[in-house]
C-alpha cells in the first residue's frame, strides 16, 4: 500500500464516523498529500455508489479497491447472537460483495485494475471465540479466489492478503 500511495495515487478513504476518516486522512498524509475522506456507510450500496461516481469525477477512473471494512465479537457460539452473526458477516463479507460488485464495471471499462480483499490470518486458521469473524475471513478467501477466477483474462486482479493481529481499534 505504501508503494501505491509513494507512487503518487489519488487516494480516498471513506468511514461511516468523521473520527475515522480524520485519523486514515491523517495517517495517509504521512505519506502522500493527495488524499481525502468521505463519509460513506458502505453497507448502503447506494451510498458506496455514488462515492465511486464522484471519485470518477475528480479522478478520472477508479483504479484500486482495497476492503478493509470489519467488526469482530470475542464470544463462544453458543454465547453470541444472530444479531451479531449477522453483522460480522455483513460488515466483513456483504460489503466487500457490495463494493466488488459496483466497481467492476468501472475496472472492465478501464480494462484494468485491482482489487484486494483483506482477509486474516483467521481465514486461513480458527480461533476460539472468533467465530464470526473466523467465518467471514475464510468466505472471504472464498470471494476472492472466485472473483479472480472471474476476471481472469482481464487486466484486471484480485487478490487478498491475511495479516496476522494488526494494531487497530477493533
Amino acid at each position: 500500500m505504501r508503494s501505491c500511495l509513494q507512487s503518487g495515487a489519488q487516494t480516498l478513504s471513506c468511514s461511516r464516523t468523521q473520527i475515522d476518516i480524520d485519523d486514515s486522512v491523517e495517517a495517509i498524509k504521512k505519506i502522500l498529500a493527495d488524499v481525502f475522506g468521505v463519509k460513506c456507510d458502505v453497507s448502503v450500496s447506494s451510498q458506496f455508489d455514488s462515492l465511486v461516481k464522484k471519485t470518477i469525477e475528480k479522478s478520472g477512473s477508479f483504479d484500486i479497491l482495497v476492503n478493509d471494512a470489519g467488526i469482530a465479537f470475542v464470544k463462544k457460539l453458543a454465547d453470541a447472537s444472530e444479531k451479531e452473526w449477522d453483522e460480522t458477516l455483513g460488515s466483513n463479507l456483504k460489503n466487500a460483495f457490495l463494493c466488488c460488485k459496483t466497481v467492476l464495471p468501472y475496472i472492465f471499462n478501464n480494462n484494468a485494475g485491482t482489487i484486494i480483499n483483506v482477509s486474516s490470518r483467521a481465514g486461513k486458521d480458527g480461533f476460539d471465540s472468533l467465530f464470526a469473524y473466523c467465518a467471514s475471513k475464510f468466505c472471504m478467501m472464498g470471494l476472492t479466489e472466485s472473483l479472480a477466477w472471474e476476471v481472469g483474462g482481464h487486466q484486471i486482479r484480485v487478490m487478498s492478503i491475511r495479516p496476522g493481529e494488526v494494531a487497530t481499534k477493533m
